[in-house]
């Protein structure tokens, strides 16, 4: 290294050779210090080998490369994030509240798969409380990066996560060679591998006393003494190296560390800017600076928790969740050292224990602990909801609480008239933030704490993160305390309240309720609806303070002078607003409908009606015998679409809407439905010759089907194309019927 630190810059005959060498280096020590955080260099010769390498990529810009050290910190986004489609849908976790719940769960997943107790080994790690991204790696090297989104497309904001320094821009090569490529990415050198740990070796969870090898598995005071020893965790990863998969989607939680995050509030405060309110919001803004300098000053750091599945991986013996980790562990990527493995109930409640107050001391911020059936074979079988992993959940500690005072109770209203209670606490300190306000949720749950005006209650955060009063402390009551009723007129417009029959909520009757109309805006222009970027609840409030709009569909119609003088608003950020309300009249039909806000018309209800009909004003006319038995719509669903749809308001507002150009018409076309596909579950494995994937999906859908990524009991078809992977095992052992390309190809006709 001492020839690396004492270049000649101005005589360097072999450059290509020397930047190579120093990217090596410096990815080595990049390592030590951000993934493993034990330097090995100072701070000063590591800042020596990172000039001299800026030096000749200044000398020789022919030799710069994407993923040099140099390239961390790019140029600010002109246009704002684009979109990326994950290879696999990044779904969200089951939560579970109590030991009860995780019961179930695990019950469930021992049923769907016909197996005991036993059988099934699970994997317990901490819920980092961040903002989840996914990672793409092709031949070893980052190219892209992007947050969760939707769990289908998120915002690629690959050039942000780059200036994280715990992310590596290039992977090790998992391989034994006694020399570095300058093509491909680093090896360590064959003198120095080493087996970390053998996996055959890994304690149960009997007991407490187990924990402390469980969860130091992954930790660096396991590893050999010798700065350059190879991470390998499993003893089979060792004698048969497995090379990197040509392209690699990882997933990992970016998290703000709890001191920097009172950093950034202090130096916030001092600049007059509000304060963040946790670090995961701290985490999840930083990410969406347009500008990577700010993401880079922020010092934020990651966990890798998963991959997309890889077959590649999985014909070369890393089936499980636990091989998997280790392996990401050994080409370069931050894992977690906080993990164990567990069967059964009992030793899975060990581990959650062991964890429910030591996590305090933890440098991030934790909420749970993840609980994943760690055979990549069961978790195919068990398989997928629209939302969660039905092999996974995530057990959430209960919450910190506290006992304040009710100030007051106060009433709300939501986007469809509902009239919510809410207490006005006086102010408490839970889980690091302050709370001044708790829901009391509707008119029986406060009839049923039974919450006065001047009561002392307990409050916590549901989930961490909602404040709700547990009870109110009747020892404490003086009498002087008042109850609070429900009014019978609208807070806001004075219109009388309903109480739908057989719902708990409160609904003010008027539609042109004024907030009514804000919250309904608000969706509208949400990121999940028509995803106006730059139209948030601030400026629409003083949209609708200034009388420029009333309804969603005035949105369409500001013009410049309109938005120009609003608060902080100058010519290139008005510019910007007006570009993105005129390119959301583009989005497909899915999303207009969710937007519109009809009463059971998710995200997912919103794309299965755009998938069975041309356009809106088909689904507009249809009758409600029709609608209620599309699949996963229902009499219930149906009901409200129609009822919608006949409301006069809702109709002039669709009119102006149309009038602005926003898009009416469906991204697939309704064809009649064949027996073949109506209500039935495909499942697609292997490479199609004659369709995309997406084109498969596309042709069953509009036909009548739906399309799973995974293969359960409730799978009908599964069409097998070349090289197939595991789903036609799984399919074979539920002996559910398969089909190849040209069975396919006549059912499609």
């Amino acid at each position: 290294m001492e020839d690396l630190l004492n270049l000649d810059i101005e005589n360097i005959k072999e450059p290509q050779k020397i930047i190579n060498e120093l990217r090596a280096e410096i990815n080595k020590h990049n390592y030590y210090y951000y993934i493993k955080d034990n330097p090995i260099i100072s701070d000063a010769d590591y800042d020596r080998l990172l000039r001299n390498l800026e030096k000749l990529e200044k000398k020789f810009p022919e030799l710069v490369t994407e993923d040099s050290p140099t390239r961390r910190i790019g140029a600010p986004l002109e246009d704002g994030f684009k979109t990326f489609e994950h290879g696999e849908k990044m779904l969200s976790l089951q939560d579970a509240f109590n030991y009860d719940e995780l019961k179930d769960f695990l019950d469930r997943v021992y049923r769907d798969l016909g197996v005991s107790e036993e059988d099934v080994e699970f994997v317990c790690e901490l819920k980092i409380d961040g903002s989840a991204v996914s990672l793409v790696y092709e031949n070893g090297r980052f190219i892209r990066g992007a947050t969760r989104g939707d769990g289908i497309v998120g915002e690629d904001i690959t050039l942000n996560l780059k200036t994280i320094r715990s992310i590596p821009l290039t992977l090790f090569q998992p391989s034994i060679s006694n020399s570095s490529s300058a093509q491909g990415p680093i090896s360590f050198s064959e003198k120095s591998a080493s087996a970390v740990s053998d996996l055959q070796s890994v304690p149960d969870l009997q007991s407490a006393t187990d924990l402390q090898s469980a969860t130091n598995l992954f930790s660096d005071s396991a590893l050999p003494a010798s700065p350059d020893s190879k991470f390998v965790d499993d003893l089979k990863l060792q004698k048969n190296p497995v090379p990197l998969p040509s392209r690699l989607e990882v997933r990992g939680e970016v998290y703000l560390a709890k001191d920097e995050f009172k950093k950034i509030n202090v130096q916030r405060e001092e600049e007059g800017l509000p304060a963040f309110a946790n670090p995961r919001n701290a985490a999840a803004g930083s990410l969406r600076q347009i500008d990577p300098k700010m993401t880079a000053q922020r010092k934020l750091n990651i966990f890798i928790y998963g991959a997309a599945l890889n077959t590649e991986l999985m014909k070369s013996g890393i089936d499980n969740q636990f091989s998997l980790l280790s392996y990401l562990k050994n080409i370069g990527l931050r894992i977690n050292p906080n993990i164990g493995k567990a069967v059964g109930f009992e030793q899975i409640k060990n581990f959650i224990e062991s964890w429910e107050n030591k996590r305090h001391d933890l440098p991030y911020e934790t909420d749970g602990i993840v609980i994943k059936v760690s055979s990549f074979v069961y978790q195919q079988r068990l398989g997928q909801t629209s939302k969660n992993p039905r092999w996974a959940a995530a057990y959430k500690y209960p919450p910190e609480q506290q006992v304040t005072r009710v100030l007051d109770i106060t009433v709300n209203v939501g986007r469809t008239g509902t009239l919510t209670p809410v207490a006005v606490l006086e102010p408490v300190k839970i889980s690091g933030s302050t709370v001044s306000h708790a829901t009391l949720h509707n008119e029986d749950e406060l009839g049923r704490k039974d919450v006065r005006i001047g009561d002392w209650v307990v409050v916590h955060k549901a989930g961490e993160i909602i404040p709700e009063i547990v009870k109110s402390i009747k020892e404490r009551r003086t009498g002087k305390e008042k109850q609070f009723k429900m009014p019978d007129k609208c807070p806001v417009c004075g219109s009388d309240v309903i109480r739908p029959e057989g719902e708990v909520a409160v609904r003010c009757a008027s539609f042109a309720c004024p907030a009514q109309q804000f919250e309904r805006i608000v969706h509208f222009a949400s990121k999940g609806a028509m995803d106006i970027d730059g139209l948030g609840s601030a400026i629409i409030e003083k949209l609708l303070d200034k009388k420029l709009i009333k309804d969603a569909a005035d949105i369409y119609y500001l013009k410049y002078d309109d938005i120009f003088g609003l608060e902080n608003f100058k010519e290139k950020s008005t510019a910007n607003l007006l570009n993105a309300i005129e390119a959301s009249k583009k989005r497909p039909l899915s999303r207009l409908l969710y937007a519109m806000g009809i009463r059971f018309v998710g995200s997912h209800i919103a794309d299965v009606l755009s998938s069975n009909y041309k356009s809106l004003d088909e689904i507009m006319g249809a009758p409600f015998e029709e609608l209620s038995s599309i699949f996963e719509v229902g009499p219930r669903i149906a009901e409200s679409i129609v009822r919608f749809f006949r409301q006069q308001q809702n109709l002039k507002i669709i009119e102006k809407l149309r009038a602005a150009g926003v898009n009416f018409q469906s991204e697939v076309k309704k064809i009649e439905g064949k027996p073949e596909f109506e209500r039935k579950t495909f499942v697609l494995t292997g490479k199609l010759q004659s369709f995309s994937r997406d084109q498969a999906r596309q042709l069953i859908e509009k036909f009548g089907g739906r399309v799973s990524s995974s293969v359960s009991r409730s799978t009908d078809v599964v069409v097998v194309g070349e090289e197939p992977g595991s789903k036609l095992d799984s399919a074979r052992k539920f002996g559910i019927k398969t089909i190849d390309e040209e069975e396919f190809k006549k059912l499609v006709g």
